[in-house]
């Protein structure tokens, strides 16, 4: 099974693809239908970088530190031994 995830605008009730890619002749497909209106939502760097400040105060005041993938793999694996 595969996805395929395309941009598409409704108009009259017919579907047309917005990057000119022809849309398949049959599909099983789900419609989410976004509010016209609204349009893109715009990138704010300042808000996703203060949050993120945030959450490594977090993280810092409660004694977190970052570990690797490989740490977290074996903390895990030591775990799931003891059950």
């Amino acid at each position: 099974m595969s996805y395929a995830t395309l941009e598409v605008q409704l108009r009259n009730g017919r579907l047309i693809s917005r990057s000119g890619e022809p849309l398949p002749t049959t599909a099983h497909a789900l419609l989410v239908v976004l509010d016209s209106e609204v349009g893109p939502r715009k990138k704010d760097s300042g808000d996703i970088s203060q949050a993120l400040a945030v959450i490594r105060a977090r993280q810092s005041a409660r004694g977190h530190s970052p570990r690797s993938v490989d740490a977290v793999s074996q903390q895990l694996r030591i775990e799931r031994e003891s059950w």
